[in-house]
């Protein structure tokens, strides 16, 4: 019985060792989208089902449509300008 609870870890370790380079850590590639938002202190993000971000800050609440940054604030009729 000790003996097949030896061999069984065994081959357990060596199946496993053989698994790892087969494991890869997933790669992720973050984009920094900061240039053009004009206030940096966020307060919550949104993504609307047609695609736009919407970023509420301090300063506003700014849409992100995938090239530009448009922001909205009290002269576009928001009531306070901190979303």
């Amino acid at each position: 019985m000790l003996r097949r609870f030896g061999i069984l870890s065994g081959l357990m370790l060596t199946l496993t060792a053989l698994m790892v380079p087969l494991c890869r850590a997933q790669r992720y590639t973050f984009r920094d989208y900061v240039d053009g938002l004009g206030n940096l202190n966020v307060k919550c993000l949104y993504q609307d089902w047609t695609g736009f971000i919407w970023v509420g800050t301090h300063g506003g609440l700014s849409r992100y449509d995938g090239y530009r940054w448009e922001e909205f604030g009290p002269k576009d009729g928001l009531t306070a300008p901190m979303i």
